[in-house]
């Protein structure tokens, strides 16, 4: 796995199931744009500043968001989204 160029945390209110949360995200079983795994959530994505890949996992009470290839305030905004929806 490489290193992420950035990473970042989402402290929300309350806690979240990220696979609960972010498993309508994906169109099918078979969607190669967000995979939910025991290791978190992986989603590629498309920003302003280029083409992502995102990584959300849960870990002591926020989520951690690691970005590669992406600037980290487009990745906050999208961790921050897809969280909340």
């Amino acid at each position: 796995m490489h290193e992420p160029d950035a990473r970042g945390f989402v402290a929300l209110p309350t806690p979240i199931d990220l696979a609960l949360t972010l498993g309508p995200v994906a169109h099918g079983r078979g969607d190669p744009t967000i995979r939910i795994g025991p290791d978190g959530v992986w989603r590629a994505t498309r920003t302003p500043d280029g083409p992502a890949t995102i990584h959300l996992r849960a870990a002591d009470g926020v989520y951690v968001a690691s970005a590669l290839r992406v600037a980290m305030h487009a990745a906050r905004q999208i961790s921050a989204e897809l969280c909340s929806a």
